[in-house]
Parts: structure tokens; sequence; C-alpha cells
């Protein structure tokens, strides 16, 4: 077939700069006519589009062992109805002013994205 105009390292240098570009951003600034042409490319050289996952809060070291210490506790005894009927649930729905950006993101396959920390509960709603 026809050569394709795509460069594949000039691929990877674009997503580089910024992996949370879109295929039909990527067309426009490679000259290709189409976004489907950027996205075969990027299967070819192994990238993947994920979103960040986003963790509860920040955790220092200690208060991550602590948690993966109860939720091991939890596992090892799921009999114990103690805990479950302590749990209280409602119906709200929570509307933050301030969001953080989880955009999707290009990234090779079998690299992690850096988590996002959820948003503070209490804070401006």
């Amino acid at each position: 077939g026809r050569p394709s105009p795509l460069d594949n390292d000039g691929l990877r240098a674009a997503l580089e700069d910024e992996p949370s570009s879109s295929t039909r951003e990527l067309a426009s600034v490679f000259g290709v006519s189409s976004h489907q042409t950027v996205l075969n490319h990027l299967h070819q050289i192994d990238f993947t589009h994920n979103k960040p996952r986003q963790d509860p809060h920040k955790l220092t070291e200690a208060q991550a062992q602590r948690r993966a210490e109860v939720c091991h506790q939890l596992l090892e005894n799921p009999l114990d109805d103690r805990f479950w009927k302590r749990i209280v649930t409602s119906d709200e729905k929570w509307v933050f002013l301030v969001n953080h950006n989880r955009q999707k993101q290009w990234i090779p396959r079998g690299q992690n994205l850096a988590s996002v920390p959820r948003q503070d509960r209490f804070g401006k709603k």
C-alpha cells in the first residue's frame, strides 16, 4: 500500500509532551486525514488509552499499611456481622467546586499511571 505520512517516533515524542492528546488532535498535528490511522499506529507501537486510578486520598506509608491490615482481617473473617451492621448508607450527591483533572492518557502497555487523590469531601461545594 501507500506509505503512511505518520512517523512512529514522532508520535511517541508527541505523546511524551502531551499524553492526554486525542487521536483527532494528533491527526491534525501530523496532517493525517483520518484519526483511525493514528489509532492504528498507536496500537502498533503498543500504546493504551487509560485513566489514572483515583485513590480515596493521599495516604502516608503507615496509613496504607494499616488499611491493608484491616482489609486482611475483614477477609479472614467474612462471617462476622458486627462490622457490616455498623455501616450506614445514605442517598446524597456531592458536587465539588474544584474538580481534579482525570483525563485519559496514552501510555505504553504495562506502564502504570500515577494515581490521583480523591476530592476532599469537606471542601467547598
